[in-house]
């Protein structure tokens, strides 16, 4: 069975450390947006770079941070060294 193609595009966006959205009517466009904005008044980057290595395998992200009430950690799930 395969999947739609609205659950796949979250599926993407949850493993890349993004949101989805979801509107069916017109008038629920603007709270996409603040959403989106509140999202993004309250995001924070972090980044590290890998030694280099010849292993060229999957890499598993792991984020944490301690003292984190009522916070969300969104990132990606791994990478692929180039």
């Amino acid at each position: 069975k395969s999947k739609n193609l609205l659950s796949e595009l979250k599926e993407i966006a949850e493993m890349t450390g993004a949101q989805s959205y979801q509107v069916h009517k017109t008038s629920e466009i603007a709270g996409v947006f603040e959403a989106i904005t509140a999202d993004l008044e309250h995001t924070y980057m972090m980044a590290y770079q890998a030694p280099p290595s010849s292993d060229r395998r999957w890499r598993t992200i792991e984020l944490t941070v301690t003292g984190l009430k009522g916070g969300k950690i969104r990132s990606k799930e791994g990478y692929l060294p180039e």
